[in-house]
């Protein structure tokens, strides 16, 4: 979700194998910096974003890496599969939020 490239390879992979996109579902996520502490994934392959503390004692790249998932991951994708709905004049996108935004 953070990688233009890689949203595009996906949306074209589905174009070319189902010939349309009809839904897009936006729900990805990591925790914030400085709300609470996560234990160690076992999966090594992921990212540990989460944090305890201030977020001033959390890296810049930590935090811009939380913020490009949170956020701009949501505008990257809408971007790239917009052209395509409004192609096919028609297609649906849920962006599905938290009650960690309003914490």
């Amino acid at each position: 979700m953070t990688r233009e490239e890689d949203v595009q390879k996906v949306l074209e992979y589905i174009v070319e194998k189902e010939g349309k996109i009809d839904v897009v579902v936006n729900n990805a996520g990591v925790a914030a910096p400085g709300l609470f502490s996560c234990s160690h994934s076992s999966n090594t392959n992921i990212p540990h974003l989460a944090a305890l503390g201030p977020i001033v004692e959390q890296s810049l790249d930590t935090v811009k890496q939380v913020f490009d998932t949170n956020t701009f991951s949501i505008l990257r994708v809408c971007k790239a599969v917009v052209p395509t709905m409004a192609k096919q004049k028609a297609g649906t996108i849920v962006n599905i939020g938290s009650i960690m935004g309003e914490m």
